[in-house]
């Protein structure tokens, strides 16, 4: 978000609001109202862009999650969604000898998590979670708002939630194996 503490630098410029931006492409774009208004447009989603990023920065929604995961990383390029990835860290959690089942399970359940706490942050539509586990993405998901929301939390396996979403998650005689990422 443009503000006093922020600054745009653009053409050697810059720039402390979007008043003073808008003024400055005014002047460059003359009488072509229609490029100005495309401007504006842009920067508008811009701005909500870096702002749904800074909100996270500041609410920290995932702190909680430590024990279970790490290395959270956020990032969008338009304000309908935002993308996540993070380290699962399942041998915090599980024993050794426990099932993959319980593995899925586990990632499962804090993508799920990760996904509702920025739909209860953000106004965004979708969620796209990258889940990573010794450097290999082993759970990849999109998750939309009101499919979420519809879902019975109680009577489901974070599993079985998931699999209501695009999702990519391979098993390979009971061992999750790389997937590719989804993408929007």
């Amino acid at each position: 978000m443009l503000s006093n503490q922020k600054i745009l630098y653009v053409a050697g410029q810059e720039f402390h609001t979007l008043s003073e931006l808008t003024t400055y492409m005014k002047q460059l774009l003359g009488d072509n109202n229609e490029h100005l208004d495309q401007f504006k447009e842009f920067c508008h989603r811009l701005m909500d862009q870096y702002a749904y990023l800074e909100v996270i920065e500041r609410m920290r929604p995932v702190d909680d999650l430590a024990l279970y995961s790490g290395d959270f990383e956020f990032g969008t390029d338009n304000p309908t969604y935002i993308e996540v990835e993070f380290v699962a860290s399942p041998e915090r959690v599980l024993r050794d000898g426990d099932s993959d089942t319980m593995l899925q399970e586990f990632i499962s359940a804090v993508a799920v998590r990760v996904a509702r706490d920025l739909f209860a942050l953000l106004p965004i539509a979708k969620v796209l979670v990258h889940v990573e586990i010794n450097a290999n993405t082993v759970l990849s998901v999109i998750f939309v708002r009101n499919q979420l929301c519809a879902v019975n939390f109680r009577n489901e396996s974070a599993t079985a939630i998931v699999k209501h979403f695009p999702h990519n998650v391979m098993e390979n005689n009971n061992y999750l194996d790389s997937v590719d990422r989804m993408q929007l």
